[in-house]
């Protein structure tokens, strides 16, 4: 392992040792292992079809209350 300082491309925060590839986050640059675990990996994922993307929950989210609205219009809510 590098003791090696680094700066992390997606948060900015500091971490020592190699890093990881941030692509598809970001294009430059080496990522910490919190967010090449929380973001790289899951965008990755949501890439292949595996898990939603922040994106497609979003959309999910915002269809589901579209729903509850035209339902409780149907209902006189």
């Amino acid at each position: 392992m590098s003791d090696e300082k680094h700066v992390c491309c997606i948060c900015k925060g500091i971490f020592f040792g190699y890093g990881n590839n941030p692509e598809p986050v970001e294009s430059e640059g080496r990522c910490c292992d919190d967010c090449n675990n929380s973001h790289v990996i899951a965008t990755r994922l949501g890439m292949l079809g595996i898990i939603p993307t922040d994106a497609e929950i979003e959309e999910m989210e915002q269809q589901i209350l579209d729903d509850e609205k035209q339902l409780g219009e149907a209902h006189g809510v």
